[in-house]
C-alpha cells in the first residue's frame, strides 16, 4: 500500500512490472485499506502511508499492522525517508522485514542511540560539541532478531531529477498514469565546456543544529569562492549544466536530490564520505563515480582544488557517475538488476514468514 506522492517507490515497480510478472511476481497497488489488501503473499506498506498518524500514538498503527500480519503471508515495511538512522523501531516486532533506502553497513551500530537520530549528527555532537535545542536520540534496536529484519530497499535515484521531468512526474498524484513516471530522458555531457568551477547552492535553515552544522560550515567556506544562495529551479539547473563540480552536503539524511541532479547534469559530485552506507542502486564509489571528503570538512578545499587542477581526469569520474546512474534509472538498461533485487526482498520475506529468517 502506498501514499500517492511516493513516486520514487512506484517508479521502478511500474517500469519493471512486465519483467516482474515473468518472474512470477504480480503487483497490485492500494492507497486505502480494502478487504482485498491482505489477499497476497507479501504486503508492502510504504511508511508515508501512516505519515502524521504517528502523532496520535503508535498503538493504532501497530494494531493495524498486527491485523494485516495475521491476514497475509508476510509484511515488508518500506521506509524511504532520508536518514539512514531513523528506523521506526516500534514496527520491527510486528513486520516480517523492514526495507530502508539507506542502511548503515555496520548493523550493530543500530543497537546504540545516536544523538540527533543520525550517525552524522552524533558525530558532530561528539567531535565538535554541537548541541540541539531539543535533543533527541534514535531508538536503539537492541534485539539482534529485529536488526536481522533490516534490508536495503531502493533509494530515490528512481525519482525524477531533470528540470522538466520533476514537474511532469508531480502530476502523478492527480492522474496516476505510468507515462508520467519516466526517468530523465536528457543527460548533459560531462565533456561539454563548463564555465563555472563549482556550484554549492543550499539551504542552511534546519531546526536541528546538528543537522545544519555541516552545511553552515561548508557555506562559510564556499561563500569565499562562489555564490551559495538558492536559485529558482530553472536557473539552478542552468548553472548545474555549466559547472564542473557540485558540492552536496548532508541534510536531513546523507543523500540529497542534488546528488542525482549532478549525475544528470554531468558535473563531478563532491560529497561527504558515504562509505558507511549500503544502498541500492550503489552509486557512491569514491574516486570512481564521485569524490568523497571527510566529515570534518578539513580536506574539502584540497579535494576541490585537486579536481579543478586536473579537470580532464576528473571528467572521467563525472562520466562514470552519469553512466552508472543512467544505467539504473533508464528503462531497460538495468531492469534485470532491479528485478533481481526486488525479488530477493520478496524471497527473504516469504522465507522469514515461514520461520527461516535469511541473513
Amino acid at each position: 500500500m502506498v501514499e500517492t506522492t511516493s513516486r520514487a517507490f512506484l517508479t521502478p515497480l511500474l517500469a519493471n512490472s512486465r519483467r516482474l510478472r515473468e518472474m512470477g511476481i504480480e503487483l497490485r497497488t492500494f492507497t486505502a485499506p480494502t478487504p482485498a489488501l491482505a489477499d497476497c503473499d507479501v504486503l508492502m506498506i510504504h511508511a508515508k502511508y501512516f505519515g502524521q498518524q504517528w502523532n496520535d500514538g503508535a498503538d493504532p498503527i501497530l494494531a493495524q499492522l498486527s491485523e494485516w500480519s495475521d491476514q497475509t503471508g508476510a509484511i515488508i515495511y518500506v521506509d524511504m525517508y532520508d536518514s539512514s538512522g531513523l528506523i521506526r523501531a516500534a514496527v520491527l516486532p510486528t513486520v516480517t522485514l523492514y526495507a530502508k533506502n539507506f542502511l548503515l553497513r555496520d548493523r550493530a551500530a543500530y543497537a546504540q542511540p545516536h544523538y540527533g537520530g543520525r550517525i552524522f549528527t552524533h558525530y558532530y555532537h561528539t567531535a565538535d560539541s554541537v548541541e540541539d535545542g531539543d535533543p533527541q536520540y534514535s531508538v536503539p534496536i537492541e534485539d539482534p532478531r529485529d536488526r536481522a529484519k533490516l534490508r536495503v530497499g531502493w533509494n530515490t535515484a528512481f525519482a525524477h531529477h531533470g528540470p522538466l521531468n520533476y514537474r511532469v512526474a508531480s502530476l502523478y498524484r492527480y492522474a496516476p498514469l505510468k507515462l508520467l513516471l519516466h526517468a530523465p530522458t536528457r543527460f548533459y555531457s560531462p565533456s561539454a565546456p563548463r564555465s563555472i568551477d563549482v556550484s554549492c547552492r543550499m539551504s542552511t535553515a534546519y531546526a536541528r543544529e546538528t543537522v545544519a552544522y555541516q552545511r553552515v560550515r561548508l557555506n562559510e567556506m564556499m561563500s569565499r569562492r562562489t555564490q551559495t544562495g538558492r536559485l529558482p529551479r530553472s536557473e539552478y539547473f542552468r548553472e548545474m549544466t555549466r559547472c564542473k563540480v557540485v558540492l552536496s552536503p548532508f541534510g536531513w539524511g546523507e543523500h540529497a536530490m542534488r546528488d542525482y541532479e549532478a549525475f544528470v547534469c554531468g558535473s563531478v559530485l563532491l560529497k561527504p564520505d558515504m562509505s558507511h552506507l549500503e544502498t541500492y542502486p550503489p552509486l557512491y564509489v569514491d574516486g570512481v563515480t564521485m569524490v568523497a571528503h571527510d566529515w570534518d570538512l578539513g580536506d574539502v578545499e584540497e579535494k576541490l582544488d585537486g579536481i579543478l587542477q586536473d579537470y580532464p581526469s576528473a571528467v572521467e569520474i563525472a562520466i562514470a557517475g552519469q553512466d552508472l546512474f543512467r544505467s539504473y534509472v533508464s528503462a531497460g538498461e538495468r531492469s534485470d538488476s532491479f528485478v533481481h533485487h526486488f525479488s530477493g526482498l520478496i524471497r527473504d520475506a516469504t522465507a522469514a514468514a515461514s520461520g527461516s529468517i535469511p541473513h
